[in-house]
């Protein structure tokens, strides 16, 4: 059984590239929100309920107010772990307008009804027969020396950023770039991450750290009110979990930093979203 403290949040960026003029560089951040849950492992199976605290995080004047989801699953066997996480966001604030003349005073720009959507399913292939998930997190093991292995991610992602009457502010808008009026822009991927991962002991505190960098197949398209495309390509992805705590035989603490990333390149607009899952928890074995 484990409790656990943290939070989400899922910045990204949009550059629009002009051919003929200043290329536009805007960094959109949500507000945050704290979240607390409860959860249990046995064996294969894991279970976590969670709740956001009442109260926003951040300054509601500087980001604006941020309504947020998120349902996650999952389950091990054998050497494959699997997650399935749905997120969900809605209210951004672009906090570098003045760069690019949107606001006239230091203020960020709020877009109350900009929402971002990402469904994702993985799956870690582990080569080495003794590594597993569950020592990599401490929930349901404590590791005695050091396990190191290589592992294949597969991994498939359905994610969108949308907002009428478009994405990007009216005083960026470009007649002559089509996608700058987009309201809403989506990507499709699969494929694959290979990479490297350990997990070490020393005295009562555990460590580890997993890393892979790949790529995957993409479809990705935007739509506006005048025009509608899609397009097939490739995409980088990378993968990269942070993990560590005092770690003994019936309780742990241990810190979770899980880094997602989402890309989507068009000629004219790069897309670029970081979803950053930070949480401490505490559990006690039986």
């Amino acid at each position: 059984m484990y409790s656990d403290l943290g939070f989400n949040t899922a910045p990204f960026s949009i550059k629009l590239i002009n051919p003929k003029g200043v290329d536009v560089d805007l960094r959109y951040r949500n507000n945050l929100n704290a979240f607390y849950g409860v959860g249990c492992n046995y064996k294969w199976f894991s279970l976590r309920l969670n709740a956001l605290f009442p109260e926003t995080k951040g300054s509601i004047s500087k980001y604006g107010l941020t309504k947020y989801y998120h349902l996650g699953f999952d389950f091990t066997y054998k050497k494959f772990f699997t997650d399935i996480d749905l997120f969900k966001y809605k209210g951004f604030a672009i906090v570098n307008p003045k760069e690019y003349a949107i606001v006239k005073d230091d203020n960020n720009y709020i877009m109350s009804l900009l929402r971002t959507n990402n469904f994702s399913i993985n799956t870690w292939y582990f080569h080495n027969k003794y590594f597993s998930m569950a020592a990599l997190r401490g929930r349901s093991a404590s590791i005695n020396s050091l396990i190191w292995t290589w592992y294949l991610k597969g991994t498939f992602n359905l994610f969108n950023v949308s907002n009428l009457p478009s994405i990007l502010p009216s005083s960026i808008l470009n007649n002559n770039i089509s996608i700058s009026e987009a309201d809403r822009i989506h990507g499709l991927d699969f494929g694959i991450v290979p990479g490297v991962a350990f997990v070490n002991r020393y005295k009562n505190w555990q460590y580890s750290l997993l890393g892979g960098l790949g790529g995957v197949i993409q479809e990705k398209g935007y739509k506006s009110l005048k025009n509608s495309r899609n397009f097939i390509g490739i995409a980088p992805r990378y993968d990269i979990r942070l993990m560590g705590g005092y770690n003994v035989e019936k309780w742990f603490v241990m810190t979770y930093i899980d880094i997602d990333n989402k890309s989507i390149i068009f000629n004219n607009l790069e897309y670029n979203q970081t979803y950053l899952t930070f949480k401490t928890l505490v559990g006690y074995r039986f």
